[in-house]
């Protein structure tokens, strides 16, 4: 058998093997929730991953949990430990020059009540009057310090719990920053102990990394040669380092966060300096789009951070008759598998072909048309959450095929009034330009007058509404996928399973330098290897000694010396190490090791019959087997194989990977046996990235 966390292990022993059973009543995986405490959630990759959602929403509209007045701003909210925060903007009576006080909210989350409010001095005059309402950009929650970065260009570091300025740089007077004419719009960044603020500063500190403890600077990057545009950075892995991604009025620039040093750049030229949209990656791609001169997709090196053109539109126009991809404004474009979707320069909404930017399809039903038409996406297991400016919330899903709306339902009325745009020659129309946050099972979403907090928790709708599937237009594989589910869990004792434990011995191979090619990461042996999964709160235990052995140390990895003995723990979003006496955090390995426990064969099932779940029959090694496939923790696809006696054989998935990009992550199930009554696989054979041969 083989389980990993960064390691290949494999175990070809007999497991001792133990599974706590309640006979009394059924139980499911537990429901997951999780803070957004910064633009477009905790990866700033718009993925919500929070279990038990609504499938459809509530005929009488959706249950607000309380309602809260509030300035005018675009800046949507975040939500961090318990509490939510909103910026907002309040011009002095009187005043001729656009003089005024931007404003720091932190409330209850679960009330709304008003837990403190800090303030400063902010003048707009820089800024188009008609846009000049308020702040562009949300907070940036990390830890006990909430950073937040004014329309004015004022950066401020404050306390979550009292709201009191720990520092603050204003960047027109100490970088000499000028006011873009839309306002400051980039959220701020934190990257290890490093806060990343799109400055603007003269002459080459177009972006600035701050001790995010002291607000001193630590780096500057880029010259001030073109304005910064309105797009936030992301920070991602590829080419093997942390890479950050910058898109500003003239180039797309990847830079190292640590000290702001330039990996690669790519020229793209746009008109007013409207980079606006998120830089999008997913796997090798990562994309930007424009109102006028279009998108450009790139394809990242998986061995050195660099990048090249995979494709760039030939279009000149925002006009959607005279543009032949996609030219998104405030949007942020989506990319699932090898397509694109986005929102378009006047609202329509269409896909692409992400290989070669061909245009596949367009449809105007989810958004308003009208110039700079705008959709917020956020992606919850395999659909999306929808924004749109016109106040509503819809449920979609995008295929090559076309858009598959599954529901609508109003959220917020839209207040800002567009007044015919800059130049006054377009429509006057009201919209909702402020991006929502979706949180612990809630939506809060804020307009010009109030911010709201509304329940998108199946539960609380129980007893008024009748949900349907989700995948209206493709169901029959659904219900397929339940069935053959349902069926392998009663085969291996899943239904009523909430805890498991299994032991063994076997080898690992730890992640390192192999030998030879064609062999694999240096191995060690695992004379004890225990695990402990309790499926209701994502917690797992693995207990193991390793030690040197049968397999001569020939190069790459550290020989060990006796025995060493370790233990991997996950419980929710908290995961540590215990190494002989020492406890070691590892918070960014919760997500991988929470994912882990749905790569076992019960995990799996439990996984694949709480989500929407479907099916293809092929043949493996000359046997029929069905293959379910569903998305897990709201942004991993896995594949699992069932055979026809109703037992999983394999589980696959991809994860991401600085060096080879979406790294292919497979698990074989095999010898399987009765235990207890269940029927439990006693060789479990784990590999990444290539296929050993089950060697």
């Amino acid at each position: 058998m083989t389980f990993t966390v960064g390691a290949k292990r494999r175990f070809s022993n007999r497991l001792a093997l133990s599974v706590s059973l309640i006979a009394a009543c059924l139980t499911t995986t537990s429901l997951r929730a999780e803070d957004w405490p910064q633009w477009r959630g905790i990866h700033r990759d718009g993925v919500w991953a929070d279990t038990g959602i609504v499938e459809s929403f509530p005929d009488r509209g959706l249950r607000v949990t309380w309602r809260v007045p509030v300035r005018g701003g675009f800046a949507g909210p975040t939500v961090a430990g318990g509490r939510v925060f909103i910026l907002d903007y309040e011009e002095t009576p009187g005043s001729r020059t656009m003089d005024g006080t931007e404003r720091l909210l932190a409330l209850d989350e679960e009330t709304g009540a008003v837990l403190w409010a800090q303030t400063w001095p902010a003048t707009y005059r820089n800024i188009s009057w008609k846009f000049a309402n308020g702040p562009r950009t949300p907070p940036t929650v990390d830890g006990d310090r909430v950073y937040v970065v004014g329309a004015a260009g004022m950066v401020s570091c404050l306390a979550v719990e009292t709201g009191e300025t720990v520092w603050q740089v204003d960047t027109t007077t100490d970088y000499g920053a000028t006011v873009p004419a839309y306002g400051v719009s980039h959220a701020p960044l934190v990257e290890d102990d490093i806060l990343i603020v799109v400055v603007g500063g003269e002459p080459d500190a177009k972006v600035v990394g701050f001790n995010k403890a002291t607000g001193e600077e630590v780096w500057r990057a880029l010259e001030m040669t073109s304005e910064t545009g309105y797009s936030s950075p992301v920070v991602i892995d590829a080419g093997g380092v942390r890479q950050l991604i910058f898109w500003h009025a003239t180039a797309l620039v990847s830079l190292n966060p640590e000290t702001g040093e330039t990996y690669w750049e790519q020229e793209f030229l746009n008109t007013g300096g409207l980079s606006i949209g998120t830089p999008v990656r997913s796997g090798r791609y990562l994309l930007i789009s424009q109102f006028r001169t279009g998108s450009m997709m790139m394809t990242l090196d998986n061995d050195r951070p660099g990048a090249r053109i995979l494709w760039k539109g030939q279009s000149r126009s925002e006009l959607p008759h005279l543009t032949d991809g996609l030219h998104a404004m405030m949007s942020t474009p989506i990319i699932i598998d090898d397509y694109l979707y986005g929102v378009d320069s006047y609202g329509e909404l269409r896909g692409l072909d992400a290989t070669t930017g061909e245009r596949l399809w367009q449809n105007d039903a989810l958004t308003p048309q009208g110039r700079f038409g705008t959709a917020y996406f956020v992606r919850n297991g395999d659909r999306y959450f929808v924004t749109n400016d016109s106040g509503q919330l819809v449920i979609a899903q995008f295929t090559p095929d076309g858009y598959q709306e599954i529901d609508r339902t109003p959220l917020l009325e839209p207040t800002l009034h567009t007044r015919g745009g800059a130049s006054g020659r377009w429509s006057d129309r009201t919209v909702l330009w402020a991006h929502p946050a979706f949180a612990n099972g809630h939506v809060v979403a804020r307009n010009d007058r109030e911010v709201i907090r509304a329940s998108l928790v199946a539960a609380d709708y129980a007893d008024d509404t009748t949900t349907t599937p989700a995948l209206t237009l493709a169901s029959d594989p659904v219900t397929d996928a339940r069935t053959v589910l349902e069926a392998a869990a009663n085969t291996m004792g899943v239904d009523n399973m909430t805890s498991i434990q299994y032991s063994g011995t076997g080898w690992i191979g730890e992640v390192g330098q192999n030998h030879a090619p064609d062999q694999d990461w240096p191995r060690f042996e695992l004379t004890s290897y225990t695990r402990t999964i309790d499926f209701d709160t994502y917690s797992s235990k693995e207990e193991m000694v390793i030690r040197q052995g049968n397999y001569p140390a020939l190069g790459g990895g550290t020989p060990i010396r006796g025995e060493r003995q370790r233990s991997v723990l996950v419980s929710g979003t908290r995961a540590w190490d215990i190494e002989s006496d020492r406890v070691i955090a590892m918070p960014a390995a919760s997500e991988r090791r929470m994912l882990e426990i749905l790569l076992t064969p019960q995990g799996f099932l439990k996984g694949a019959l709480s989500g929407n779940a479907t099916t293809l029959t092929r043949n493996e090694s000359g046997e029929p087997v069905t293959v379910v496939s569903f998305i897990a923790l709201g942004r991993y696809r896995v594949h699992g194989t069932i055979t026809e006696d109703n037992v999983v054989r394999r589980v696959q998935t991809w994860l991401p990977n600085p060096v080879v990009g979406d790294m292919y992550y497979e698990t074989i199930y095999t010898e399987y046996e009765d235990v207890n009554g269940v029927r439990f696989p006693t060789r479990w054979h784990q590999h990444q990235d290539f296929d050993d041969g089950g060697q």
